[in-house]
């Protein structure tokens, strides 16, 4: 999460990439795989800017204290 007065700067795509870079670099991850909900259009955004793509994968719904969810599975393979 980012803060109201830091967003807009890209701050949290570039923590994904970090994030993803240490991933594949230092535990040797062949791909990295974001699990967001769907209708969170903030999420989604910084999974584009960071480089993920949606995968050809059916949603995950459950529902977590009342509360129905639906998440896509984004995903990025090891440059």
């Amino acid at each position: 999460m980012v803060g109201p007065a830091h967003r807009g700067q890209g701050l949290a795509a570039r923590a994904v990439r970090v994030m993803a870079a240490y991933a594949f670099e230092q535990l040797g991850a062949g791909q990295v795989i974001l699990e967001l909900e769907a209708e969170n259009a903030a999420s989604v955004a910084v999974a584009t800017k960071a480089g993920f793509q949606l995968l050809d994968m059916p949603l995950i719904t459950g529902e977590e204290k009342g509360r129905p969810y639906a998440l896509q599975t984004w995903g990025l393979n090891r440059p």
